[in-house]
């Protein structure tokens, strides 16, 4: 279902003024030449820095930075909830290594490290065996491809 105009237009204002609160420049004050660095950008998330930084890589640019548009692309993409960009954005950020796969391992460790940096009161080697747990039950193989993330997440729902 489509947003509403009026919602469009309350966010896309709210994230320019965000924008222009937290962005340096190159010298010019048009949005275009704007852009946050990755120290910022994990400041504003407040997240855990690995989360921070594979969420960056999706969305910085060649200079190494978010421009404005990549910003409103990715708080777009959170807020409006769509399936597709939604599951694409997450698997982008399991794809370490940008191959077009996710792998087991790299999953187990991006949530045991969640897991262990929100002070988790669990013994690090029991996370570790939950996650390897859960793990097990999503992924059919060591890998997955984004046509069996999206699978595999339809089948457990």
């Amino acid at each position: 279902m489509p947003l509403p105009l009026i919602y469009l237009v309350f966010i896309s204002r709210y994230l320019r003024d965000v924008f222009r609160e937290i962005s340096n420049s190159d010298g010019n004050e048009s949005d275009g030449n704007k852009y946050i660095t990755e120290f910022v950008f994990g400041k504003l998330l407040n997240i855990p820095v690995l989360i921070t930084q594979k969420i960056f890589n999706v969305f910085k640019n060649r200079e190494g930075n978010i421009n404005f548009f990549r910003f409103v692309e990715f708080f777009t993409i959170l807020h409006t909830g769509c399936y597709e960009p939604l599951t694409k954005l997450v698997f982008d950020i399991l794809d370490f290594n940008r191959d077009g796969l996710i792998y087991f391992n790299d999953c187990k460790m991006m949530l045991v490290h969640m897991a262990l940096s929100n002070d988790c009161k669990m013994a690090s080697d029991k996370v570790m065996a939950r996650t390897d747990d859960f793990l097990k039950t999503v992924f059919p193989k060591t890998h997955m491809t984004l046509k069996d993330f999206r699978l595999s997440i339809e089948k457990k729902n």
